[in-house]
């Protein structure tokens, strides 16, 4: 892939961003699954798995927002 075009650079970024929040709540449903069928420490990790991508959330706002500025 080329990245000199910035409009879809931007649109690949959002495009990565809506993914990533959805994978998000996939992992918090998968860890409720696990928790009510007792498997605690499986739906730990996924949940510390979901945090760390929750976390690095605001570096994909930086990014997209010095993008937007062109």
């Amino acid at each position: 892939m080329h990245l000199a075009n910035p409009a879809q650079l931007r649109r690949d970024l959002k495009e990565a961003a809506a993914l990533r929040k959805w994978l998000g709540i996939d992992l918090v449903r998968a860890a409720v699954r696990l928790s009510e069928a007792g498997q605690e420490d499986e739906a730990k990790e996924l949940q510390r798995l979901q945090r760390a991508i929750r976390m690095s959330r605001t570096g994909w706002r930086a990014m997209r927002m010095r993008l937007s500025r062109g």
